[in-house]
């Protein structure tokens, strides 16, 4: 299916529904409350429907009534909507065009990966669309830190005392039995060292479970108000192991890579909703 066809509804929209997001939008924009006139005069809906519509936010908790200010305020019932927002959901709404876009360029599948723990989450992916993808159902997979290039890519450019937590909680999870973790953890630390100057991660079969396949991933970063660089998310590009090897992969498709992580990185900066997201 065309990633138009879609995209495109299939049904018309609630307008009552509608209407109501307009009058929670409109008091979230006036911190003192509002009465039914102000609220129509500011949706251009009949005071009549504004009536029934706050009775309706009323009964469900979203909005109570002042009667000292005669006035409807939002109610705590409205927080609880908003509990399952996380930024990452943002991040990856972001960058689903950007990643379909990088496909004239890139022929080879890409996922958008967040940190979810202990492991990295892919909340976006072009696999479905890419004609070189082995795989189709990705969104909501999990992958280790240390053997996929997402997780290095997120170990690389996190913060030094989210790496420290980190690779002592992936390496005696994810390493064998036995294995020396001290010489483990700075041989990973000396990995991350590399990675960072070269700006790029990378995994060849590495990762037990997708050991025919390797990937190279790069940072999606943005830059808060003190223009400090925030880690975002991961962009990556998966391929064959006998297709090409990383560093050809780098030489090929870093570029492009880097760019639409840009990107995406700048479309987060500009219409999160949050102005000063908070570091992954």
């Amino acid at each position: 299916m065309a990633a138009n066809q879609e995209n495109a509804p299939r049904y018309k929209t609630v307008e009552g529904l509608r209407r109501g997001l307009s009058i929670l939008r409109a008091l979230n924009n006036l911190p003192s409350g509002a009465s039914p006139t102000e609220l129509a005069d500011l949706t251009g809906l009949h005071r009549t429907t504004v009536r029934r519509l706050l009775e309706t936010l009323k009964a469900e908790a979203c909005v109570i009534y002042n009667p000292g200010s005669e006035q409807y305020e939002l109610a705590p019932g409205c927080r609880d909507l908003s509990e399952g927002y996380r930024d990452e959901h943002w991040v990856s709404s972001l960058a689903a065009p950007a990643m379909m876009e990088m496909l004239n360029d890139i022929p080879w599948p890409a996922d958008l990966t967040t940190l979810d723990g202990d492991a990295m989450i892919i909340r976006e992916s072009t696999h479905r669309y890419s004609r070189l993808s082995f795989h189709r159902a990705m969104v909501g997979r999990r992958l280790p830190l240390t053997v996929t290039a997402s997780g290095r890519a997120q170990l690389a450019w996190c913060s030094a005392a989210e790496r420290t937590d980190l690779l002592s909680l992936a390496v005696s999870r994810e390493m064998k039995s036995g294995s020396n973790q001290h010489k483990v953890s700075r041989s990973l630390e000396a990995l991350l060292r590399k990675i960072r100057r070269l700006g790029y991660s990378w995994n060849a079969g590495q990762w037990r479970e997708q050991s025919r396949f390797s990937a190279i991933a790069v940072p999606v970063l943005t830059v808060d108000a003190r223009g400090e660089e925030r880690l975002q998310g991961v962009l990556s590009t998966v391929f064959p192991s006998n297709a090409m090897t990383p560093e050809i992969a780098a030489q090929r498709h870093l570029a492009g890579l880097s760019a639409c992580a840009r990107k995406i990185g700048q479309l987060v900066s500009e219409n999160a909703p949050h102005a000063d997201m908070p570091a992954k």
